[in-house]
């Protein structure tokens, strides 16, 4: 899809980024429990992690694309959709079975939890310019230049994906799947199930979080 109408606005999301992170470090101040573990995660968490990223994006951006396109339900539609089913293919797999997240003209991700840290919450450097990437990687999507990675996307087999709806219901995604996935063969987790809401959160047409 290519269109001149809508594009991510990088500064706001940078900027509101920045301000996430920022909550979320005031509200750890002071928690030091005595008998805390260390908690590791797979290589795929860390790459679910980082593709919740681009959802915040998304969903920090879906009230300005609303308005754009407040008369015309089906470009609002398409758009919203195109954008997440990009998304939602964004960890990938080689044909070696190594999975990764390339973050288009930036960084190639393969689940390092310490780099996940680096770039997305300790490094404010690296993390206005990861997120101004992601920015950047969206908009090129809408704009259709987006460069096609050829691996085959990596999915859990019991995700279902939900499209957007003005009517306010959801429908389940069940036809025009752009690629064949590679199914990875693993029951969905709590954790896993948490994290799709770490970034995911909805801001009124004041910029406040609801």
């Amino acid at each position: 899809m290519s269109t001149s109408e809508f594009e991510f606005d990088k500064k706001y999301i940078v900027d509101r980024y920045k301000q996430y992170v920022d909550q979320i470090r005031s509200r750890d101040d002071g928690y030091d429990p005595k008998n805390a573990k260390q908690v590791g995660y797979s290589s795929f968490q860390v790459l679910e992690k980082i593709k919740q990223l681009y959802y915040f994006v998304l969903e920090n951006q879906k009230l300005k694309m609303r308005r754009t396109f407040i008369h015309d339900d089906d470009k609002f539609l398409d758009l919203y959709n195109i954008v997440k089913t990009h998304i939602k293919n964004k960890i990938r797999s080689t044909s070696g079975g190594k999975i990764y997240l390339n973050v288009s003209g930036y960084k190639t991700f393969v689940g390092d939890q310490e780099e996940y840290e680096e770039y997305v919450l300790e490094n404010k450097s690296k993390m206005s310019s990861l997120m101004g990437k992601i920015v950047d990687e969206l908009n090129s999507v809408i704009n259709g230049t987006i460069k096609k990675d050829q691996n085959k996307p990596v999915l859990f087999d019991n995700s279902f994906d939900k499209d957007v709806s003005t009517s306010g219901t959801t429908d389940f995604q069940e036809s025009k799947k752009p690629e064949q996935p590679v199914v990875v063969k693993l029951e969905e987790s709590d954790y896993i199930k948490d994290i799709r809401k770490t970034f995911m959160f909805f801001t009124n047409e004041n910029g406040e979080v609801t």
